[in-house]
């Protein structure tokens, strides 16, 4: 149904016209190859396989290069143009730069000899028969062989129609690992004919470092194999694992848990279905998810990365919830989750900056589940963490996203049932064992004396600025020194220099400083990138760079330099859409009164940083963060994390809506492409600041720039 708008709203008087409703994000729009290939830093690390949103169960394809499969280009385990297909593992991360997961293969073999390696039993993927879509996941073998692909929360499901000819069935190979993980010891029990269970330990590039994973599994299949075969690492070379005698079409479902075998049971028996009921549902089930989004025209490229960017802000974080409520912590002790549901896997150092806003608008329960849950691992762990993985902290990335995440949530309304005042404190006691709490108390930020001493005090600070925030609205008495610790970046501005740079413990600057390098002060960056990354305290940081016109002058140099290099496959010196230190930055031209500007370098960042299919991304989705951003730009805002305010852009359709809370977020865009903004009206008011604040549309509001 459409909807009639007078006119007058819009433009002071004049008849009434009707302006198109949007419409919900279609399922079957939704291109899941988008960003799972590309080279070097370019990867998106996207993969195709089946999940429902934020699922634990992620089956998919693990693919092999031609001659070697480099673990940067596999973090997902999934490259588009590799030729072999490895394996379909249970489970995988989304868009991130390390491999983690991937275990218990099955894969469909003729049987002529023992294959118990992936050398030996890999197949060649007939690549034009490759389609996938939310909820499913389909290919074909050279050799006529077909395997597909299925999901519930906690269930993996497959269909394998195998080879006409020679002895056919299954491998399921317990020893299978991504690159650069680790296989540890399994399990494997039959429990009747058409049944086996056991567990895989692991070590992942992210969960070793906590001392890996335990899965465990249940393997069910739709017939009894006519035979079965088993090997140890003891006598296959290392390998763990079974081959099942099956012919036909096999129907087999995979019930996953890391609490017990108990609990992959348990999962299995709430959630079997036939593989193409589980497909349905799986599919409605997204289709309910995605319908949070919503525009009306555009070019088919933005409607493609509209869609894309949908489905992928909704992969992550992990259910790691059973169906019973338990679920293990950071202690490695069993827990229940008692009206709510827990999940791990957060890519904070990323996800703080766009994806959790955006949760914060359209998923507010969902969100109180995440900082639940994030709380849930301080208190088993002892800190909050900053990249949690399954049951640990892996210490990756720096500064405090954990806190900052909380805090921001919680000044956002999310999880109103949780004491504010208390988990204030808990933020407080955990901020001191991320850094070192005597230098920053002291100084204000941190030196030299520490790596990535620049990252670690911008990124303290930013944090420090929402926990001020969190403190004022609990009426906390520690709210100024609280405010005053996030302010202490600016002795890191070198104004001769004109931007930030490193202090030795004594105060002097950092010999031998070149600002773009990527050195040691900074992490995954230079100072170009982190001279902007100050966006809590933007008046300061404007006026640090000698004013708006000299601040608008330096960021244009910063867009202008990197819109020369259309190369994503190795880190941009100037703005790198690709990472995250920066990607707020074209955002700050409004704030220094350069609004068309904002307007001018989002839309280039939208045109030419994303696009439809296999390297339609600039870099690591990193669990939905690049995604979150093209949702926000697109609607013609962008939030300021740990903030009230969000920065007003342009839409990039004539109307975008999103939920918000128990309302619709509409934007609507009143002219034509190359047309300036020359007015702004919420809810039919006149606006002129270069901001919104939260409360103006955290249950809906109607937004139109003409």
């Amino acid at each position: 149904m459409r909807r009639l708008i007078p006119l007058f709203l819009l433009v002071g008087c004049g008849p009434a016209v009707e302006l198109p409703e949007p419409v919900a994000v279609d399922v079957a729009s939704v291109d899941v190859f988008t960003g799972t290939d590309s080279l070097g830093f370019g990867v998106g690390s996207a993969f195709p396989g089946p999940t429902l949103p934020f699922g634990m169960a992620r089956p998919g394809p693990d693919t092999q290069g031609e001659s070697s499969t480099l673990w940067s280009l596999h973090c997902s385990g999934y490259r588009n143009s590799d030729p072999w297909i490895a394996g379909f593992s249970q489970m995988r991360l989304h868009g991130t730069g390390i491999p983690d997961y991937g275990f218990a293969s099955l894969q469909p073999v003729v049987w002529d000899a023992p294959k118990r390696k992936q050398r030996e039993y890999r197949r060649r993927k007939n690549a034009a028969t490759e389609q996938a879509g939310p909820g499913w996941y389909s290919v074909e073998f050279d050799g006529g062989a077909r395997a597909e692909l299925t999901a519930t929360a906690r269930t993996a499901l497959h269909r394998y129609t195998l080879d006409a000819a020679g002895p056919t069935g299954l491998v399921l190979d317990l020893s299978h690992v991504l690159p650069d993980n680790e296989f540890v010891d399994a399990s494997l029990v039959e429990v009747d004919e058409r049944t086996w269970e056991g567990h895989v330990s692991f070590r992942g590039s992210y969960s070793g470092r906590h001392g890996g994973e335990t899965a465990y599994f249940v393997v069910s299949f739709d017939a009894a194999p006519t035979s079965v075969e088993t090997w140890e690492p003891a006598d296959a070379d290392g390998a763990h694992g079974a081959f099942f005698a099956l012919t036909g079409v096999v129907e087999v479902q995979v019930g996953l848990s890391f609490v017990d075998a108990a609990g992959a049971r348990a999962n299995l028996a709430a959630e079997a279905s036939s593989f193409d009921g589980a497909r349905a549902a799986a599919e409605a089930e997204w289709s309910s998810a995605l319908s949070v989004f919503a525009a009306v025209g555009g070019d088919e490229t933005a409607q493609a990365n509209l869609a894309a960017s949908a489905y992928h802000a909704l992969l992550m974080p992990t259910l790691f919830t059973d169906v019973d409520g338990r679920y293990r912590g950071f202690d490695e002790a069993v827990h229940e989750a008692e009206g709510w549901t827990y999940y791990t896997d957060f890519s904070l150092w990323d996800t703080y900056r766009t994806q959790h806003p955006l949760f914060n608008l359209i998923a507010p329960e969902r969100q109180g589940d995440f900082v639940r849950s994030l709380l849930a691992m301080g208190d088993q762990g002892g800190r909050i963490p900053r990249w949690p993985l399954g049951t640990g902290y892996t210490g990756g990335m720096v500064g405090d996203p954990g806190i900052l995440t909380i805090a921001d949530a919680l000044t956002h309304g999310v999880a109103p049932e949780l004491d504010r005042a208390a988990v204030l404190e808990q933020l407080l006691e955990s901020a001191p064992q991320s850094r070192n709490w005597g230098e920053w108390e002291a100084l204000g930020w941190l030196s030299t004396a520490e790596g990535g001493s620049v990252a670690k005090t911008l990124e303290f600070a930013w944090s420090d600025a929402a926990v001020a925030d969190l403190a004022a609205e609990v009426g906390d008495a520690r709210e100024g020194e609280i405010r005053a610790r996030s302010q202490g970046w600016r002795d890191l501005f070198d104004v001769d220099a004109g931007f930030i740079r490193a202090r030795n413990p004594d105060g002097s600057w950092l010999d031998g400083f070149e600002p773009l390098d990527n050195a040691d002060p900074y992490v995954e960056g230079n100072a170009w990138h982190y001279s902007f990354m100050a966006p809590h305290d933007a008046e300061q940081l404007i006026a640090l760079h000698g004013g708006p016109e000299a601040f608008v002058d330096k960021l244009s140099e910063f867009f202008r330099e990197a819109s020369y290099d259309p190369e994503f496959s190795w880190p941009s010196l100037y703005y790198w859409h690709g990472n995250e230190p920066s990607i707020h930055a074209a955002y700050l031209f409004a704030l220094a009164g350069r609004p068309d500007l904002t307007r001018q370098w989002a839309r280039w960042i939208e045109d030419e940083r994303y696009f439809p299919g296999p390297e339609g991304l600039p870099g690591n989705d990193d669990a939905g963060t690049l995604a979150a951003w093209w949702l926000w730009s697109a609607a013609g805002l962008y939030p300021i994390a740990g903030s009230q305010d969000y920065v007003l852009g342009m839409p990039r359709f004539p109307a975008v809506r999103m939920r918000a809370g128990n309302g619709w977020l509409t934007t609507r865009w009143l002219g034509e492409d190359g047309d300036a903004v020359v007015r702004i009206t919420v809810d039919g008011e006149e606006w002129s600041r270069p901001t919104i604040e939260w409360e103006r549309i955290a249950n809906g509001a109607e937004i139109v720039f003409e």
